[in-house]
């Protein structure tokens, strides 16, 4: 389920509730298509809002007209504090998917 959006300039960071935790992942503004290869999970709604929102800095950033590095250096203090605080840093979804794939393997060779 969406939950929320930072906006960037050439993405959306979307916050959608996933079975494991909340999934950060890049929709393409051009195209809106999705980018779930690049997607990290978090644990915790706080980090993944935190994520998506420093993600969406860091875009706005590389925009020299928009350039505004205290807004980022803001950003990463809030995105670093709720890691600590947390201890939620998130994993990438490429991670959590080879590791089921490698469970699922496991299952295989036991059963056979």
């Amino acid at each position: 389920m969406f939950i929320a959006a930072s906006h960037g300039l050439a993405f959306d960071y979307e916050v959608i509730e996933h079975p494991e935790g909340y999934l950060v992942r890049m929709r393409d503004l051009e195209t809106g298509e999705a980018d779930d290869d690049g997607a990290t999970l978090f644990r915790t709604a706080t980090a993944a809002f935190r994520y998506a929102d420093l993600a969406a800095s860091v875009d706005r950033s590389l925009d020299p007209a928009e350039a505004a590095e205290a807004d980022v250096a803001g950003e990463r203090a809030r995105y670093a504090t709720a890691v600590a605080t947390l201890g939620d840093g998130g994993v990438p979804l490429s991670v959590l998917d080879a590791h089921r794939q490698a469970e699922d393997a496991a299952r295989r060779r036991r059963l056979h």
